[in-house]
């Protein structure tokens, strides 16, 4: 039987509070090398804006990989392009049902309280993807036809296309 295998890239919506604290960081350390000159201490402040920014560079850029292959779909996070980190993996034996977000599927699943995890681009006009796991995750993707295809063939009674 053939497994499936399907990846797909999905580009997060960029934050721009991260954007602004990165600017922010490099005019607070611009200030801080001037002051430099009256107080040698501030060499210590200059490391730390330069030490924030860089963290604030890369939670700006943020991709997720969704890669679906023998019942398994895994979720890493890509940060600035370069820095792969795995978020999440899933067995499709433990979802419990999926179907995109407007479905009427679902309805008996929207009010359940449970952990929300958000994996998708964050744009409001995107169709989204919901995945109710094991009772207690409710994972939210972004809509991939072909990865959707694929997950129904491996399980047609819990994965909905509509």
């Amino acid at each position: 039987m053939d497994t499936g295998v399907v990846e797909v890239l999905v580009k997060r919506k960029e934050n721009h509070l991260f954007s602004t604290l990165q600017v922010v960081c490099i005019v607070l350390a611009v200030i801080s090398f001037v002051l430099m000159i009256f107080m040698p201490i501030t060499i210590i402040l200059i490391a730390l804006f330069v030490g924030l920014r860089y963290v604030f560079f890369y939670l700006a850029d943020v991709e997720y990989e969704y890669s679906y292959f023998d019942r398994e779909l895994t979720i890493d996070k890509i940060y600035a392009k370069s820095r792969r980190k795995k978020a999440a993996a899933y067995l499709v034996e433990k979802v419990e049902i999926a179907a995109p977000e407007k479905s009427y599927k679902l309805d008996n699943h929207k009010n359940r309280q449970c952990k929300e995890v958000d994996y998708s681009s964050g744009n409001q006009d995107s169709a989204k993807f919901v995945i109710y796991y094991e009772g207690s995750t409710k994972v939210i993707l972004e809509y991939d036809e072909t990865l959707v295809k694929t997950m129904r063939m491996q399980s047609p009674s819990k994965i909905f296309e509509n």
